[in-house]
């Protein structure tokens, strides 16, 4: 069963697919947790509130390396811790590396 396409970009390890990112729920679930609208996100990385939302319900899959920083500085994070909290929220829903054999 091949694994659903539900974020930005695969993640490989030892040259075999581990899964899918799901940049769109991580920004969703560090949000709420850390009680920001998408207005507040926009005050804090610049980045406008429509941006915010495609990247939310999946409508831009491939945010620049650069959003990735700015999201992470606004939520306090290492941009690293939050790659793995986006792979870390799409974990249940897709496990690419059980499936291949």
């Amino acid at each position: 069963m091949p694994c659903k396409w539900k974020g930005i970009s695969r993640v490989w390890e030892g040259g075999r697919e581990v899964c899918d990112l799901d940049i769109g729920k991580a920004i969703k679930m560090l949000r709420a947790k850390n009680k920001m609208s998408q207005m507040d996100l926009y005050k804090a990385t610049g980045i406008v509130p429509g941006y915010i939302s495609k990247l939310e319900n999946y409508k831009i899959k491939y945010p620049k390396l650069k959003t990735i920083y700015k999201l992470a500085q606004a939520f306090q994070i290492k941009p690293s811790e939050f790659i793995y909290f986006a792979e870390k929220e799409n974990s249940d829903s897709c496990r690419c590396n059980d499936q291949v054999k």
